[in-house]
């Protein structure tokens, strides 16, 4: 899959997945931000939520759901038990 070959790429980067923001709603459809570290420098990757998902996962990084409360009903929640985070 994809997110293992990029989760390959990081790792000889010696980059790692510190968190993984799915930051917005617009015209119903999400958004994502992959944060990642390097050297203690952190990087933003836009991203499709899906992919920015599959790879937080595969990377055993912590994921975080962030979605404006003013579009929050907007939004196709609950969501599916496989990605709800797990407290």
């Amino acid at each position: 899959m994809t997110h293992d070959l990029l989760k390959t790429v990081l790792m000889g980067l010696n980059t790692g997945v510190k968190k993984v923001v799915v930051n917005e709603l617009k015209d119903d459809t999400f958004y994502a931000i992959i944060w990642l570290e390097k050297d203690g420098e952190l990087i933003s990757v836009d991203s499709r939520p899906s992919d920015a998902l599959a790879l937080a996962l595969a990377s055993i990084a912590p994921s975080t759901w962030t979605i404006p409360c003013s579009r929050i009903r907007r939004a196709p929640l609950p969501l599916p038990i496989k990605y709800r985070a797990k407290n």
